[in-house]
């Protein structure tokens, strides 16, 4: 009972906290200072809350390493309301970033782990290639307004529609030490880094004889460090559920490239900005012993990031007259589903 109250009481707590890094920090020294034990732990898998004896056969070997892979099947945020293009006569024809609605895309998840006594050490893998989202809107006759923070409006005229796609990758790598507090609950600290590219174009179509379009490029790449949990919630024989929770501090080397080509001249715009970004991510995983050494997984993760560059919010920011200009306090939240096995030898 006592180790069961440990479990929900750390994972909670990391959740609580999920959102202030530093009150995660000074929470988990805390606890790993006053519940670490240096003794040997079990390193039994698959034991229920009330505990099992050595003898029970229901119930899956502590492995020595471990490998996953995961098909993961994850939705990007819908973008915050945000007017890109209108009608210079009549505004309420425009195009909006919020009528960009990304589907669930598969991607995939593997990790390797090596447990040593009572820690051990893993590496993770998590690849999305990308979101993909189209939409079209109606802005002219009789011409097109692009907002930007130049002295004056920068305009397409003679634009009556425009054809916009957006498309997101995201592909994030880690490495973490492990620290058992039981055979319930363990603390971990690594590593980590993250990419996260998007692109926004646009074919603005009217009467116009040259083809005139509009593209974004952004890339964000986070490094830094992060903490976490993770803990068995609930176990019955072969089949266990887990939870996990990690929060990092990280920079974000950010920039941005905007080109306007309207077939007789080209105007471009870049910039870069160096920010602090944060992480954070929860997972919930149920797991069924096939055999001693292969393990049937399932779950539900959700990922969110603060303080990243989002190819349609550069728009507003970008300055054709000075060919520069950035935003990069974007949030974007990812969450889906994932199945896969794991090998435990």
């Amino acid at each position: 009972m006592m180790k069961s109250g440990l479990a929900a009481s750390l994972l909670t707590m990391l959740l609580l906290f999920s959102w202030t890094p530093q009150a995660t920090a000074q929470l988990l020294s805390e606890e790993w200072v006053s519940q670490v034990s240096l003794s040997s732990v079990i390193d039994r898998f698959g034991r229920d809350a009330a505990g099992k004896g050595a003898d029970d056969g229901d119930r899956c070997d502590g492995p020595t390493w471990t490998v996953t892979a995961d098909a993961v099947f994850m939705q990007r945020s819908q973008p915050d309301s945000l007017v890109l293009m209108q009608d210079v006569f009549d505004p309420t024809r425009n195009l909006n970033a919020d009528a960009f609605d990304f589907d669930f895309t598969a991607g995939w998840d593997i990790s390797v782990a090596r447990e040593t006594g009572n820690g051990g050490l893993e590496a993770r893998l998590l690849s999305i290639d990308g979101w993909n989202s189209a939409t079209t809107a109606i802005v002219g006759p009789p011409s097109l307004v692009l907002i930007n923070n130049g002295p004056v409006l920068f305009t397409a005229p003679g634009v009556t529609s425009v054809d916009a796609t957006y498309n997101s990758e995201l592909l994030s790598a880690e490495l973490n030490l492990r620290r058992k507090l039981s055979d319930r609950v363990s603390l971990l600290g690594g590593f980590r880094y993250l990419e996260l590219d998007e692109h926004f174009h646009a074919d603005l179509n009217g009467v116009a004889a040259f083809p005139t379009t509009y593209d974004t490029s952004t890339r964000n790449r986070l490094y830094g460090v992060q903490l976490g949990a993770d803990a068995t919630l609930w176990c019955r024989d072969r089949l266990t559920v887990e939870g996990l929770a990690k929060v990092g501090v990280f920079h974000n080397s950010a920039g941005q490239n905007t080109v306007y080509d309207s077939g007789l001249i080209v105007v471009t715009a870049a910039d870069t900005s160096d920010r602090a970004a944060f992480l954070g991510e929860l997972a919930f995983t149920a797991n069924y012993c096939l055999t001693d050494s292969l393990t049937l997984r399932g779950g539900y993760d959700l990922l969110w990031l603060e303080t990243v560059a989002l190819a349609t919010e550069q728009i507003p920011t970008t300055n054709f007259a000075t060919s520069n200009g950035i935003s990069a306090d974007g949030g974007a939240f990812y969450h889906g589903a994932f199945v896969g096995l794991e090998y435990r030898r």
